[in-house]
């Protein structure tokens, strides 16, 4: 891919590169889901797109070939250039009952796509972009993200409820097709590919040894499993807990106005939080922060079980603990995106990021799942406390972590 003609202002790629991590992963992971119930496809099969998201959680299986072969830039450009294809397919095959199972198809194909563009972007975002730039920015990503997500559920699955599901999915299209466009033009070269030096070219299981070859590797992986398990307990029980509690007609609107934006304001705070003052002071009121908003959640639901309340107050005191704990996790989203990032060695940015991310992604999806049965049997209330529980152990590996000033510890033994 030639070289962008002039360079642009960090916030602006930053914008639009994870833009294109999000919109892509809610076309494929959330609007599939509502395209495929319009066209009538029974409730068994589109439980099964839960597999479209196999991709983002095994992408560290060849994400050290983003390291080894080509630039993170190219990767990016080739992934997204893929992206517009399928995309474009979508929109040709989406109105046709016959071609749903081909859909399936293209939509899984959208996922491998989309997971390495994360992989190349999460890549590129630290080759290019110094450690004080990562923190500082890293609340930007999350604001990309989201409003990514907003683009997907809020505008393409409304056109395509409402003009069909061609013009949804052109409009899919036309977005990604813009963004591909725009990089290929704009998107700068990586500091070390612009002042002339090369990398050298790892191995793939170089990556693998690297990440594992630390002393305090342990207190590593178990801090990333924990810090957000009993979040990932928390979000999976959220809506069917307005449900349980009567305010079901408000899930929507407190999710959106309320717990949207604070997730936003949280993450940007967070980075701003971690840019000045460093993620080892930052960790301890951020980690407990995250952790403890989990118990309002369990206070509101023994009030609101009682049936004592109204429903004005029940509204208000649930979108209040929404926002409070959407701050929160704004806030620990950003802290663990430095810290991941951080993590990374030189020569396996990609690679790393990937095992870390994916990791976490793992312990959502078991933490997700039993969140279920523990309502089941024994209630919101002590699920909620359940979650609480879930990533206390997160604090009792912080001291191992070995955090160095802004930075943790990265360097094998």
């Amino acid at each position: 891919m030639n070289a962008p003609r002039r360079p642009i202002p960090a916030p602006l790629w930053v914008f639009t590169t994870n833009f294109c991590e999000g919109f892509p992963y809610t076309v494929i992971r959330v609007v599939s889901n509502f395209y495929l119930a319009t066209m009538e496809v029974a409730v068994q099969y589109i439980g099964l797109t839960s597999f479209f998201g196999l991709p983002w959680t095994v992408k560290f299986l060849w994400s050290p070939l983003v390291d080894r072969y080509g630039t993170k830039r190219s990767w990016i450009l080739v992934m997204q250039a893929l992206l517009v294809l399928v995309t474009t397919l979508l929109a040709l095959g989406a109105p046709v009952p016959a071609f749903v199972p081909i859909m399936f198809g293209l939509f899984f194909l959208g996922s491998v796509f989309a997971a390495t563009n994360d992989v190349a972007t999460d890549g590129y975002y630290m080759e290019t972009l110094d450690d004080a730039a990562q923190a500082r920015w890293v609340g930007l990503r999350v604001l990309s993200y989201r409003i990514a997500m907003m683009a997907g559920t809020g505008v393409v699955a409304t056109v395509g409820a409402i003009w069909g599901w061609r013009p949804a999915f052109f409009l899919a299209f036309v977005i990604a097709a813009v963004l591909f466009l725009f990089h290929l033009v704009l998107l700068p070269l990586p500091r070390k590919t612009a002042t002339g030096d090369t990398p050298d070219r790892p191995s793939y299981f170089e990556a693998f040894i690297a990440y594992l070859r630390r002393d305090n590797i342990a207190a590593i992986l178990l801090f990333i499993v924990f810090l957000r398990a009993g979040e990932y307990m928390l979000h999976a029980m959220v809506g069917p807990f307005f449900v349980a509690i009567g305010i079901k007609n408000h899930y929507g609107w407190i999710s959106s106005f309320v717990g949207l934006p604070a997730t936003i304001a949280g993450a940007l705070f967070g980075g701003w939080v971690i840019a000045r003052v460093g993620l080892k002071r930052a960790i301890w009121p951020i980690v407990l922060f995250q952790n403890t908003t989990n118990l309002l959640y369990s206070l509101l639901a023994l009030w609101a079980s009682g049936g004592t309340l109204s429903e004005v107050f029940t509204v208000a005191a649930a979108a209040t603990v929404n926002g409070i704990e959407n701050l929160s996790s704004g806030m620990g989203n950003a802290l663990l995106i430095v810290f991941l990032m951080r993590l990374c060695h030189d020569q396996y940015r990609s690679a790393h990021y990937a095992i870390g991310s994916g990791l976490m992604g793992l312990s959502g999806m078991f933490a997700g799942a039993v969140s279920g049965f523990i309502v089941k049997d024994w209630g919101f209330a002590w699920m909620f406390l359940a979650s609480f529980g879930a990533a206390l152990p997160a604090l009792l590996f912080i001291p191992a972590l070995r955090l160095q000033d802004n930075i943790a510890e990265t360097q094998s033994h």
